[in-house]
């Protein structure tokens, strides 16, 4: 029988009292708010926002100021989360679609990087310091306009498109956290849905950021310019970095390979189940986020979840909840 283990993440600060705040909400029912493109074409249709290309320079891409900017304190973290659809068939070549999150102005941005064309393509995250203001596109590559240093990257990573048809349907719902932990600490996380209906997450840590104020979102497609895709759902709210949930209980049935964990409700807005046969926990590890079947009454103050974890075979097992 499995020697099974349970590990908690690392905490972080928790900055005293701030609710979640939404700085950007646009579910594009009647129109597409503020958002707007430099060379393509973005527009509102059937409640989702509609991103073509035309012809136009470089990546398709859409972005969005925020009402007012955004500068986040110790122990405070940004967050965007979206429904996207790819609507063009993809090409036998890599591709991948960017988030980033930026101070506005084109000298400060995160950027995460998602591979959904239908070769493997790198992903990771990525920090670009010095674009030029006049720039609306802040979604670039190294050599180009700026230096997009990794802070953190995975080669040759599969697509999170399973299907390759134009318009079929499928919502990819994406999470991109910039947190900040530190006086001059990053920590990015990205969590996102393929399309089997798995998780992917991917997080880095730097040590050297600059700047922590942010007054924009872009989203646009990087490898090819002719790739079109659809937004839907749109939120960037700023919070509290979560405290580490604490592990409670767990049982294990090796005949099913359903898992039960109870852990420590701490307010997060997010919870997922992270697996590993390690303590690695890299970025190809399984992730179960809570599904909206979890108990949150019969333990006050806990939440329980079943799930079933197919990679259990292996001599130990390792499972910790992420919060964000």
């Amino acid at each position: 029988m499995s020697k099974i283990l349970s590990t908690l993440a690392a905490s972080l600060v928790l900055a005293g009292g701030l609710s979640a705040v939404e700085i950007l909400s646009d579910d594009f029912e009647t129109d597409l708010g503020n958002w707007g493109t430099d060379d393509h074409s973005v527009t509102q249709s059937g409640g989702q926002l509609v991103a073509v290309d035309d012809g136009g320079a470089g990546a398709t891409r859409a972005f969005s100021p925020f009402d007012s900017a955004v500068t986040l304190a110790m122990g405070e973290q940004l967050t965007f989360t979206a429904e996207v659809f790819f609507t063009s068939a993809a090409a036998s070549q890599q591709r991948a679609l960017n988030i980033a999150l930026s101070n506005g102005d084109g000298t400060a941005a995160y950027v995460n990087r998602i591979s959904c064309g239908s070769l493997a393509y790198g992903e990771g995250h990525y920090f670009n310091g010095s674009l030029g203001a006049s720039d609306n596109n802040l979604i670039v590559d190294v050599g180009t306009m700026g230096d997009l240093a990794p802070l953190g990257s995975v080669p040759n990573v599969e697509s999170i498109r399973t299907s390759f048809v134009a318009n079929d349907g499928y919502s990819h719902t994406v999470r991109f956290s910039v947190a900040r932990p530190g006086p001059t600490t990053v920590a990015l996380t990205t969590t996102v849905e393929s399309g089997d209906g798995s998780y992917r997450v991917f997080s880095a840590t730097d040590t050297a950021a600059t700047s922590f104020t942010f007054s924009r979102v872009d989203v646009g497609t990087f490898g090819n310019s002719n790739y079109d895709f659809n937004l839907d759902d749109v939120i960037v709210e700023y919070v509290a970095i979560p405290s580490t949930p604490t592990i409670t209980a767990i049982d294990y049935n090796p005949v099913l390979g359903d898992v039960t964990i109870r852990f420590t409700d701490t307010g997060a807005s997010f919870y997922a189940v992270e697996s590993d046969e390690d303590l690695d926990f890299a970025a190809s590890v399984p992730v179960y986020p809570l599904d909206g079947s979890e108990d949150t009454t019969t333990y006050p103050g806990e939440i329980e979840f079943l799930f079933f974890d197919p990679d259990t075979l292996g001599p130990t097992r390792f499972w910790r909840v992420r919060a964000e």
